[in-house]
């Protein structure tokens, strides 16, 4: 991942995000909205610190990280990226002194599959398929 970042800085690729933190597969393990958002972020920061200790520069690569969180039916996935956004841009902000272009990431959230215990058309397909194999 490092020589790839690192590629991306010397080359100066804008607007092409080299990597895409994913908090999908976390939810889709059986996280809840709260902890999808901690350990996402925290991998997030884990990329920033690697980043850092090879000697890249914050705003070199910070503006080319990306994020994909699980959408849901809980509350909490209604103001997710709203708090992501925030709690990545104050951390980038404070503790590494990242310009404002560092501090936007880009964000996506997308449904959860089926078969997930909030998810009201993965019960009804649950029925649905127990009913056509006579369970």
């Amino acid at each position: 991942m490092g020589d790839v970042q690192q590629y991306f800085i010397d080359k100066k690729v804008r607007n092409f995000y080299s990597v895409s933190i994913s908090g999908y597969h976390i939810a889709e393990a059986g996280a809840n909205p709260i902890s999808q958002l901690a350990f996402t972020l925290a991998n997030g920061f884990t990329y920033v610190e690697y980043y850092l200790s090879r000697g890249m520069d914050i705003n070199a690569f910070a503006p080319n990280l990306s994020f994909f969180f699980s959408n849901g039916m809980d509350p909490e996935y209604a103001v997710m990226g709203r708090v992501a956004r925030r709690l990545w841009a104050k951390a980038l902000k404070h503790r590494y002194g990242a310009d404002e272009r560092s501090q936007m990431p880009g964000c996506l959230c997308g449904p959860r599959t089926a078969g997930t215990r909030n998810d009201p058309c993965a019960r009804q397909g649950a029925t649905r398929e127990a009913t056509a194999t006579g369970s």
